[in-house]
């Protein structure tokens, strides 16, 4: 479907004739750069998060560019754009609400602990972090298939290399963790 079969009569009012004479590619980044703003600014009202709000964003034009290629009709463009925008941002801050739930539900669970453990267990896991960043990406594999509890044969069987090499890469890595602890 190319740009000309559109109704733009019920879209963005500064709608001009060269917009509807350009191929549909052409048309949705002029829309894109037109609406970008306003839809940006309605998603980051509703999520609250410049970098979901961006993707969403994007994804809304995406979305629009993928509907009109394969012929869909759109009756109100600018209704169709912030309604796709608003779907996509209430799964996001969904998906955000659950995460933040998630996290505050395991945080909970140690309110009852003494500030002081809190405090040491914060310490564990931010220098537990720091060592994993030293690990070689083979190194960080095989500890955490080592720890989903895969033996060394089943470990090398997943990385592709020998149970020899499974055993140099846990051996490197729990001695680069040691270094840390």
């Amino acid at each position: 479907m190319s740009a000309n079969e559109l109704d733009w009569s019920s879209g963005p009012a500064s709608v001009s004739q060269p917009l509807l004479e350009r191929p549909l590619d052409e048309a949705v980044a002029e829309l894109y750069a037109r609406l970008r703003l306003p839809v940006y600014g309605y998603v980051f009202a509703t999520t609250g998060c410049r970098h979901e709000a961006e993707d969403v964003t994007q994804e809304v034009f995406f979305r629009l560019y993928l509907e009109l290629r394969r012929g869909g009709r759109i009756g109100n463009l600018r209704s169709w754009i912030f309604s796709v925008a608003h779907n996509l941002a209430m799964s996001a801050h969904s998906r955000e609400a659950r995460q933040r739930s998630a996290e505050a539900l395991q945080f909970s669970g140690r309110l009852g602990a003494d500030p002081e453990d809190l405090l040491l267990s914060a310490e564990r896991d931010r220098k537990m972090a720091f060592a994993l960043k030293r690990l070689s990406a083979r190194e960080r594999q095989c500890i955490e298939l080592r720890a989903e509890g895969l033996r060394y044969r089943e470990i090398a069987a997943v990385l592709q290399v020998s149970v020899p090499a499974v055993q140099s890469f846990l051996a490197r890595a729990i001695e680069k963790l040691k270094e840390d602890a």
